[in-house]
């Protein structure tokens, strides 16, 4: 399974891109939460829009660079510093790496993920995620391209420095695409359920909390796919189901229906400069 993964990333990204968000926008038609398909005529086409055109950017540009990329990184503080990578000292299968290596990149991706909700510039890519006014498992590929290319080349070099083990690295996005398209769903757990599992993941209650247009509230639950950073660093807020689905999803602007144009949410993070800043600072003073 691990070599099909390895020598079709490409197949499996796009394959699994596509199933996951079908799987999951089924399971919200069968399991209907209150408003939850308002508003997909004009959602919809922009958000599946950024998803495809994002797949293509990882698939096709991201992937052929990093690789290369992280390998100069790694060659370079080997000559420099003589720096082994603390997860590649060692001549054990992958396996025995995979949590602590799950755990690497989902620490970065927090750290990644607070810095873009202080620093304005930053903000301005990931306010095109926020802006949807309705979530469902389209939103989680709802991502500006240059808020990807971002983060990929301010993440990689911390993967090197770790050393995550390469086939850590091939599943960790198999994993990573069924979760985000299941904590942006909406799915409705049992009470019980929901508080167990969100103490280490971010369930579909946990994440939407961080999509709440009230701004203490956008800026807690920033864990993608495990919530035990939020919880560590005190960043966790819960809400109750009732209290949760009566609140305002997506950001105080772009809350008209043609800011979900693929053209608009290309053109946000120019359109929107002076109001995401003034967000930003404000939460910066708070």
């Amino acid at each position: 399974m691990s070599d099909f993964l390895f020598h079709n990333s490409k197949l499996v990204i796009i394959a699994g891109t596509i199933i996951s968000m079908m799987l999951f926008l089924l399971w919200d038609d069968i399991n209907k939460r209150s408003g939850s398909t308002q508003n997909i005529q004009q959602r919809w086409p922009g958000n599946l829009f950024l998803a495809t055109l994002n797949t293509l950017l990882v698939v096709y540009a991201l992937e052929p660079v990093l690789l290369p990329f992280s390998q100069a990184i790694g060659q370079w503080l080997q000559e420099a510093f003589s720096w082994a990578a603390p997860l590649s000292k060692t001549d054990r299968h992958w396996i025995y790496y995979f949590i602590p290596g799950v755990l690497a990149y989902e620490l970065i991706d927090y750290m990644l993920h607070r810095f873009a909700h202080r620093i304005p510039l930053l903000w301005r890519l990931h306010a095109t995620h926020h802006s949807d006014t309705k979530i469902d498992a389209t939103t989680a590929h709802r991502h500006h391209p240059l808020e990807l290319i971002v983060n990929s080349f301010l993440g990689a070099p911390f993967m090197v420095i770790i050393g995550v083990p390469i086939m850590v690295a091939v599943w960790h996005p198999v994993i990573r695409m069924l979760l985000i398209a299941f904590n942006h769903s909406n799915t409705l757990l049992p009470d019980w359920l929901d508080k167990i599992l969100a103490s280490v993941i971010a369930t579909p209650n946990f994440h939407r909390v961080h999509h709440l247009s009230e701004r203490h509230y956008t800026d807690s639950n920033y864990g993608t796919i495990l919530s035990i950073y939020d919880h560590l660093f005190r960043t966790a807020k819960r809400l109750p189901k009732d209290d949760l689905d009566s609140r305002q999803l997506g950001l105080e602007y772009l809350r008209e229906p043609e800011e979900s144009q693929a053209s608009r949410l290309l053109m946000s993070p120019v359109s929107t400069a002076f109001r995401s800043s003034v967000r930003v600072q404000n939460n910066n003073n708070n």
